[in-house]
């Protein structure tokens, strides 16, 4: 949410607006997914010239402010022909300023309390339209709450749902999940998800992560990417030290010269049952671990591994051992 000051009232084929007992009402035709509706505060003329200016103060509802945002950090403070399908919605608490070259356009992003846009406002809207959800997940039955231990979740988009079960344990935890996407983190090992910080990308959607019963990581970061239908599964009783990264998108593109395709999409990442991954281990977008094996410190793996009971390790990781087992007990 966020104000605008100064933005000339003009109808295009991408934005017009409507008089109603003293309010203007906006409607963004290009954007109609992101924006859920806008108010403007000030007191209207007796007669509203088309074409002419007037200084207002607006606030705007956005039911997916991240989408909009994505992109647009590198127009802080810049000189610069902004149309009104360019509105980015959500950068006044950031601390943005953009200065516009048309009256057209738009001055200063700013906040303000006045119209009572503040954080109450916006938790309330989010409530009210955003549709997400955390629940708590005891013998298979849900129940919806506000906050798990240990666990900061943060949800940026509309119509994610984040499923915990009961005695699951987590410490310096973070979730950031953008639209209809979902995380589902089944009962821990007792020591439990710590240091770890799982983010979906900022244009993400229809995203999945799941992590099944039993496990337990030192420390790891998860990037979903900003890519669409992406998952990544991890299976039981997985082991994981710390700083592992696991990334199943590269997160800039990559084109062929010839063809201009880009050649790098993301891809989902699968790792099976009993795994134990070392220290520093990367593992990337299409790769595939299979049950009962080891992913040797620092290794970085990036395909998809078919036999089961190996050890990987090295860059880019190769299978340096077979038919071996492990358990969780330390070493007497």
């Amino acid at each position: 949410m966020v104000l605008l000051n100064n933005i000339e009232l003009i109808e295009s084929e991408n934005f017009s607006f409507e008089k109603s007992e003293g309010i203007i009402k906006f409607s963004n035709l290009s954007m109609e997914e992101s924006i859920m509706g806008s108010w403007v505060k000030l007191k209207l003329p007796e007669k509203f010239r088309k074409g002419e200016t007037y200084f207002l103060k607006i606030g705007t509802f956005a039911l997916n402010p991240s989408r909009l945002l994505a992109g647009v950090s590198d127009m802080n403070g810049s000189e610069r022909k902004f149309y009104s399908r360019d509105v980015p919605v959500g950068l006044g608490k950031q601390g943005y300023s953009v200065k516009a070259e048309e009256d057209y356009d738009f001055l200063n992003i700013f906040f303000e309390d006045e119209l009572l846009i503040n954080e109450l406002t916006i938790r309330l809207m989010m409530k009210k339209v955003a549709n997400n959800h955390i629940y708590q997940v005891t013998n298979g039955l849900t129940t919806e709450i506000k906050s798990y231990p240990g666990l900061v979740i943060k949800f940026l988009g509309q119509g994610s749902n984040v499923f915990i079960d009961e005695g699951s344990k987590f410490k310096n935890t973070y979730i950031n999940i953008n639209d209809f996407s979902k995380v589902e983190i089944e009962k821990t090992d007792e020591e439990g998800i710590n240091n770890t910080l799982i983010n979906f990308g900022t244009l993400s959607s229809n995203n999945e992560l799941l992590i099944k019963k039993g496990c337990s990581i030192g420390g790891s970061n998860f990037v979903i990417g900003n890519e669409h239908h992406l998952s990544v599964r991890v299976g039981e009783d997985n082991l994981w030290s710390t700083g592992i990264v696991i990334r199943a998108s590269d997160g800039h593109q990559i084109f062929d010269n010839v063809t201009g395709k880009m050649i790098n999409r993301a891809k989902k990442i699968e790792i099976g049952n009993n795994v134990w991954i070392g220290a520093n281990a990367t593992v990337l977008k299409g790769s595939m671990i299979q049950d009962n094996s080891i992913v040797g410190t620092s290794a970085v793996i990036a395909k998809i591994f078919s036999e089961k009971n190996i050890v990987i390790a090295g860059n880019p990781g190769k299978v340096v051992k077979r038919d071996i087992s492990w358990l969780r007990d330390q070493i007497i």
